[in-house]
Order: C-alpha cells, then structure tokens, then sequence
C-alpha cells in the first residue's frame, strides 16, 4: 500500500496549521495534501503553494460539526482509485517511516488504520478491542478507532462506509437523527454536562453533544463491513510497548500537546526526534500559543527545511 494523497477538514479557527502541514506531507513525505475549508481563504494565512483548499459552506439546517468532520471522510470517495489518509489538523508528521515504509506490505485493496488500538492502549484494556467487538455503537465491550490516519482506496472508503447511499447532506442528517452517535449518547451524559465539560471546544452546546460522531459511526460501519465481508480490514499499529498516547512515557512514539508548556515536562527528547524515531506531535492549541515551540521541535525532526513556511 502507498498513500497518494492526504484530507483534512478545518474551521477557520484551526486553519493556521495547514501552511506546515501542506509542506511537510508533499515535500517531506511525498503525499499530495488536500484541506476542506469551512470557511473562506481570505478570512485566513492559507496557501495552496504545497497542496489544494476547497472552500466548503455549512447547510444551515444541518449541525455544523459533524458537516464538517464527516466532509473528509466523504471527500474521499471523489477519487476512487487514489489511495487516501484521513489527516487531522493539528497532528503533525515528524517522521516518514510510519506512513510509508510500514505500510508497504499491506494490501492496496484493504482498508488499514495506522493508529488502531491507540484508544484500547489508553484505557489499559489491550489492542485488539475493535476487532474482537467493534466500536462503542456495535457492543457495550467495543472500543472505536480514532477519527484519523484511516487509510484506504476512494472506492473501498465507499464500500466500507457507505458513502454512495445517499447525498452528503443525507448522510449529516441521518447520522444525527440516528440517535446513537455522539460524544454525548456514548457516554450518557446530558447536554449540560457535555457543555460544561467540553467548553474549551468553539462550538455550540448541541454541536458538543455530538462531537466524535465522525469516530462513532465510521467505527461502526467499518466493523460492520469487515464483518459481513465487504472490505478487508488489516489493522495497524506501533510495536507493543510502545504507547503513542503517553507522553510521560520513555518509549512514547507521539509528542503530546503542552510538551513546550510551564508545568511538565512531557517526555520530549531531541535526540530521539533527529533520529526519527517519533510518529508524530499532537500540538497545543491555539496554534499561536505554541508557535516557536512547534517550528524549533519540527527542525529537530525534519533537520531543518521549513523556510518560507
């Protein structure tokens, strides 16, 4: 398997990470990226000198937030033949070896996850949840798959999650009229306590409530489709003992977010970056807060090479 190209989706709000997202993964991993802007490029710093920006405009009778997190999984059936990552705007490669080399064996055709089983690694209840039960909405016993790093063919992203059945606006729609997505549905918690304990998010209370739907219901209909034997489903993950969400630990793969903030320090060493031997950093936000720390930790990384960016 060889990825061709990369797809975010972005608020305006977070759109200050796509100038070094846009360079690192055309001109250090050679991967064409591609943004889905809920917004306009004028209202941000966006260039499109190292990858493409699509203007997108929200339906007003639709939620906002999942319009958005589910554009990029649904822009993927536009190529069918192109091999697809599903990025994230503010996790940032700092190395080549996971995205290229370790994939190379996997079969073109099968639908993989690059960070499969990083939730089960979190709660300390082992890798391979997903595949023993499925997703949260599948069984009270399963674990989703991250809203990132899904790779596979346009047409088995299609296969896989249904993107054919309906227009995308229909897909919105039904999803939240479904009843059993949602940050709020899976954990059982009213609107008000979502609110309050998610009010760092720029969103409105109901848009809160379902936060993680893009998560929830691509979980449930991949293990849905592997099951019945519409895709092949190869899961993918770090060597065991490695941990990419503990950033305390000496064996972390991920740099996590405050590594640069007063308070740590978060498990951060130089010398492994200039090695290569982490995946990638899921920064602080806002971006500007974290700014010098971020270009400093990707020069070590990268050794260098981000001018003009």
């Amino acid at each position: 398997m060889k990825i061709d190209k990369i797809v975010f989706c972005t608020s305006e709000e977070f759109s200050p990470f796509w100038n070094i997202q846009s360079f690192l993964w055309k001109e250090k991993l050679g991967i064409e990226p591609v943004v889905l802007l809920w917004g306009k490029v004028e209202n941000t710093t966006m260039s499109d000198k190292y990858g493409d920006i699509i203007e997108m405009e929200y339906d007003s009778e639709l939620l906002p937030s999942f319009q958005m997190t589910w554009s990029k999984f649904y822009h993927t059936s536009t190529e069918p033949d192109t091999t697809w990552i599903v990025g994230d705007m503010d996790l940032i490669p700092l190395s080549t070896k996971y995205f290229k080399e370790a994939i190379s064996t996997v079969d073109p055709d099968a639908y993989t996850h690059l960070a499969y089983g990083i939730i089960p690694r979190q709660l300390g209840i082992g890798d391979d949840v997903f595949i023993e039960n499925g997703g949260y909405v599948n069984s009270p016993e399963g674990v989703d798959v991250p809203a990132y790093y899904h790779v596979a063919k346009g047409k088995t992203f299609t296969k896989a999650l249904g993107l054919d059945e309906c227009s995308f606006n229909e897909q919105v729609r039904r999803v939240i009229a479904d009843g059993r997505f949602g940050m709020g549905v899976i954990t059982r918690k009213t609107r008000e306590q979502i609110a309050s304990e998610f009010s760092f998010l720029p969103m409105s209370d109901e848009d809160k409530f379902y936060w993680v739907s893009d998560e929830n219901y691509s979980s449930y209909r991949i293990y849905n489709s592997w099951k019945k034997g519409v895709i092949d489903f190869v899961p993918h993950i770090t060597p065991v003992g490695h941990n990419i969400h503990s950033p305390y630990a000496s064996n972390a793969d991920r740099v996590d977010r405050a590594w640069s903030q007063p308070g740590g320090p978060y498990n951060y060493s130089k010398e492994k970056a200039n090695a290569g031997q982490y995946i990638d950093v899921h920064c602080h936000r806002p971006y500007h807060v974290q700014e010098d720390a971020l270009r400093e930790l990707l020069r070590d990384a990268w050794s260098g090479g981000l001018e003009g960016v």
